[in-house]
């Protein structure tokens, strides 16, 4: 412990580092609500699931098991509102190569917490950079294209929180 707390270069350092110990000791210590999460699952109404999730984002995105907090919803459910939104099929949208297809991706990486590698494999793809690229273009495309932008926000209507 001293090689780390001689790196501070402080006088003194030892002797708070010592007291701050003996004081949680004493006293014990408020366990910080990141540390109480177990098992990335949130029982609850959905106004506590809400905030459950909003809390997770807002402390730190990259808390193991955050992902598995913003599951709302499966792949087929994306499928659906995907072509409920663009009034095509998923085998159309796949065939087309069109932003929907790319709005389902983005809509299954962000709603069904699915990671890039999952979204490749349900589409049987070989590799996740090309679902990457598409999720990146549809965003970059999103902030000049209107209808895409919109077909986001119908999205994000439709998944904001399940019970």
């Amino acid at each position: 412990m001293a090689p780390v707390l001689s790196r501070l270069g402080q006088r003194g350092v030892g002797a708070i580092y010592r007291e701050l110990a003996e004081r949680r000791i004493a006293y014990g210590h408020d366990e910080a609500f990141v540390s109480q999460l177990k098992n990335r699952l949130a029982l609850g109404g959905a106004h506590f699931v809400g905030q459950t999730r909003q809390e997770v984002e807002r402390i730190d995105r990259d808390l193991a098991g955050h992902r598995e907090l913003r599951e709302v919803c499966s792949w087929d459910d994306v499928v659906t509102g995907v072509e409920r939104i663009s009034g095509k099929s998923w085998k159309e949208l796949q065939a087309r190569g069109e932003w929907g297809r790319s709005l389902t991706y983005w809509g299954a990486q962000r709603y069904a917490g699915m990671t890039l590698k999952k979204i490749s494999h349900q589409c049987e793809m070989a590799d996740y950079g090309a679902v990457n690229m598409g999720i990146r273009r549809l965003v970059s495309r999103s902030k000049k294209d209107r209808s895409i932008q919109k077909a986001m926000r119908q999205l994000d209507e439709m998944f904001k929180v399940q019970t």
